[in-house]
């Protein structure tokens, strides 16, 4: 019983956490990766701007995101989150990366 208990608690505090951590209402935006000095991160939400995905074609490097915005005029890229993994990994399943060829 105190196990159930206790699990419980643990459960509540996470899910306020993760909530507390979640932007209220956020307005996804497209963000286009263009790097402007020697840090060519792709998880540096200082090398995106707002922008069109249009052209984004291929899978060889990270084009742009949809994101909620962050700092003003950058996304919202959250170390360790799904989305930044996504963004190391190259992967567009989830439709919030797009990939262009080399």
């Amino acid at each position: 019983m105190v196990a159930v208990m206790m699990f419980s608690v643990c459960f509540a505090v996470a899910k306020h956490k993760a909530e507390k951590n979640k932007p209220a209402n956020a307005l996804q935006m497209q963000w286009e990766f263009n790097p402007q000095g020697e840090d060519q991160s792709t998880t540096n939400p200082e090398n995106y701007q707002p922008g069109s995905l249009g052209s984004c074609e291929g899978d060889d490097e990270v084009c742009g995101i949809i994101a909620p915005e962050g700092e003003p005029g950058h996304p919202l890229i959250v170390e360790n989150s799904d989305l930044y993994n996504r963004i190391l990994t190259l992967d567009g399943s989830a439709g919030d990366v797009f990939l262009r060829a080399n």
